[in-house]
């Protein structure tokens, strides 16, 4: 979360007011109390006026924006999430380059992809959408360090996924992988690698269903299965991971329970995903 944030930017009680909406987004991000965001909209809404700077204003309509963004989370409403974008955006481009320039980008570009997302293949707002993420993450990248680097990379690899999944370009799905594999690898907490490994299984997928061979089969397995492995207890997504993982092993006819090597790759046959041995069954 951002929370650069200086007195001399407000007047009033601007300052407190901002303040104690970053409490509540900081205590959102670990209780998930969706009535912390109303009252962060509201704090927000009656901090802007007394914005005195460019960067004041920015930083309301940015945390405001996430507010939206996360609000849409809980609801489902596509207002929410226009509001969130448009909010974010505003920050993005009135304090450019302005505070924390490579963190708004990323956040911006995230929720952007989400929109893109809920969009059907191929629907003609989609590749617009996805050339403008691609454009904030590669200008973002500079600017970030530590596990925020990883963190863009895995977005860039989210971009070109929805670019395969709306456009069917193996480029593009190449360049996912490439993406989700190197941010894995920059990834500085096992959090944020089980994230990785859980958005490259979900590309494999997308190829399996296009043209199954055991090989991805093999991979999308792996791919689960390390994500949940990796995902630490407190990762709050690690439930989702053990879920996914669950999932998979049911679709490929592997026990839930015990972690085997073993793949049903098609009726009487499995193939061991460690060595590659191929095994007939009765």
């Amino acid at each position: 979360m951002i929370v650069d944030l200086e007195t001399q930017w407000f007047t009033g009680p601007g300052y407190s007011q901002c303040a104690n909406a970053l409490r509540l987004l900081q205590n959102y991000g670990r209780d998930h109390d969706p009535a912390a965001l109303d009252e962060v909209i509201a704090l927000m809404k009656s901090a802007e006026p007394a914005a005195v700077t460019r960067a004041g204003r920015a930083f309301c309509h940015f945390h405001l924006g996430q507010a939206y963004y996360a609000k849409y989370g809980v609801t489902g409403s596509l207002d929410d999430l226009t509001w969130g974008l448009r909010r974010m955006r505003e920050a993005v481009e009135e304090d450019n380059p302005g505070h924390n320039r490579g963190d708004r980008l990323r956040l911006l570009s995230e929720a952007l992809i989400t929109a893109v997302e809920i969009l059907r293949p191929g629907e003609q707002f989609a590749r617009e959408h996805l050339v403008l993420a691609e454009k904030w993450l590669r200008e973002a990248l500079p600017l970030l360090h530590g596990n925020d680097v990883a963190l863009c990379w895995l977005d860039l690899g989210l971009v070109m996924f929805q670019q395969a999944r709306h456009f069917g370009s193996g480029q593009a799905w190449d360049a996912a992988v490439e993406n989700f594999l190197k941010a894995r690898d920059l990834a500085t907490n096992d959090t944020t690698r089980a994230m990785c490994l859980g958005n490259l299984g979900k590309a494999l997928i997308l190829a399996y269903n296009s043209k199954p061979s055991t090989d991805l089969a093999a991979a999308i397995v792996a791919a689960y299965d390390n994500a949940a492995m990796t995902s630490p207890p407190d990762d709050p997504d690690h439930s989702v991971h053990v879920q996914q993982q669950r999932w998979i092993r049911e679709r490929f006819k592997l026990p839930a329970a015990d972690p085997s090597p073993w793949v049903t790759v098609a009726e009487g046959t499995r193939m061991n995903v460690l060595t590659g041995e191929i095994q007939r069954t009765p």
